[in-house]
């Protein structure tokens, strides 16, 4: 049976939260709706898939990048202002799956 593992470090995370919340503030909250791309990412890249005994099989690897996203992001940033907030709730699950899409397994046996 494989496993993923996450590598994801404490550091890595709070950098990652600083720098976007910065990147919130000075762009008005627009940078929020890229935000779960990049967070996705991160966590994606950070993964590894290991075998029973964890032996390393392969890592996760994420091809997607967040300025790719930014249409997207405008796209549905206004759909929410429409909705009142209920698109951002299926935004949220639409990022999950562009970001599973786009992953592939490198290194695996």
């Amino acid at each position: 049976m494989w496993k993923l593992r996450s590598d994801l470090t404490l550091s890595a995370i709070l950098g990652h939260l600083v720098l976007w919340f910065v990147l919130v503030v000075v762009t008005c909250g627009f940078a929020a709706f890229l935000f779960p791309y990049s967070a996705g990412v991160l966590i994606i890249n950070a993964t590894t898939l290991v075998d029973e005994r964890g032996s390393q099989l392969g890592r996760l690897r994420c091809n997607q990048d967040v300025t790719g996203h930014i249409g997207h992001a405008l796209l549905w940033w206004l759909l929410t202002l429409v909705t009142l907030g209920v698109a951002g709730f299926v935004y949220m699950y639409r990022v999950s799956t562009d970001l599973l899409n786009a992953t592939t397994v490198e290194g695996a046996r």
